[in-house]
């Protein structure tokens, strides 16, 4: 069973904020945020494909990119939370796993688009 708090929820929340920020550029609006353990804000992004022209600029490895460089200890983020506005894909997803340790929160897909239901728990093997 998942528990949810209501940090949890402020965390989709703040990723379905952020996510706002692609339609600017005419990219599909997707968010994410990493905190780490004690649910400071490490990194937002939203999707840059566009405004970037590059098709990695998804908003999760935007926002592992920016966790990684902010904490200034490698890769690994271990004991960090990454919201997510939607499923990440298999890129994307590959990076959370890689980065060893980090919890993944995003709400339920048919949900996704309300932004105001409880977000999904899913920890990476």
């Amino acid at each position: 069973m998942t528990v949810t708090t209501g940090a949890d929820v402020a965390l989709v929340r703040r990723a379905l904020d952020v996510a706002r920020g692609a339609m600017a550029t005419g990219d599909v609006p997707v968010g994410a945020v990493l905190v780490d353990a004690g649910g400071v804000e490490l990194a937002a992004a939203c999707n840059a494909r566009e405004a970037t022209g590059d098709p990695t600029a998804h908003a999760e490895m935007l926002a592992l990119r920016a966790g990684s460089a902010r904490l200034g200890a490698g890769w690994r983020l271990s004991g960090c939370t990454l919201a997510v506005t939607v499923e990440p894909c298999t890129m994307c997803a590959g990076a959370v796993v890689n980065a060893v340790g980090i919890r993944n929160k995003q709400p339920r897909p048919q949900e996704a688009e309300l932004g105001e239901k409880e977000p999904v728990s899913a920890t990476p093997a």
